[in-house]
């Protein structure tokens, strides 16, 4: 089954399916294919693809943000596993975002894998709108908290004097 849209002023107007050299009027067939819930329906499709693209893009960002900030403050701890660090934890996305490691037990950055989730009655896309906020917020405050910490490391050292 194919169909073409036919808009000239030569040609009838509207939405025509063919089959087997047939041709048939998209609104004669059901009322739901009429050109104009057919335009309706395609024009929706293409802006929720590029809304949903738009968020990707965004989330991808904000994890990007979040791992650079975690690595920034936190360094390893959560990927070598030794003994002596607070267990942090990871949620795993999957795919190419792979797992992220949650900030240690005992750190004031607070953010748990129960955050993460998605919520009963949240759509996929509040969800990861929900989540990209999230990350972002807890990505600035661990920059914040890093930048703090290495400005008391600079302050604990001795000046030399020249």
């Amino acid at each position: 089954m194919r169909y073409k849209y036919c808009g000239s002023t030569n040609q009838r107007q509207g939405v025509f399916f063919s089959k087997n050299g047939f041709e048939f009027s998209g609104a004669k067939i059901d009322r739901q294919f009429s050109f104009s819930k057919l335009d309706r329906h395609f024009t929706q499709a293409q802006q929720q693809t590029q809304y949903r693209a738009m968020l990707a893009k965004g989330f991808h960002a904000a994890i990007g943000n979040y791992r650079s900030a975690y690595t920034d403050l936190f360094g390893n701890i959560g990927r070598s596993r030794n003994k002596g660090q607070a267990d942090a934890g990871s949620i795993n996305f999957g795919g190419n975002i792979g797992a992220l490691p949650l900030p240690p037990n005992d750190s004031p950055i607070g953010l748990s894998a129960a955050q993460l989730q998605r919520k009963p009655g949240e759509s996929p896309e509040e969800h990861i709108a929900r989540i990209t906020a999230l990350l972002n917020t807890v990505a600035e405050a661990m920059a914040i908290a890093a930048m703090k910490q290495k400005r008391k490391l600079c302050e604990r050292k001795p000046k030399m004097k020249l």
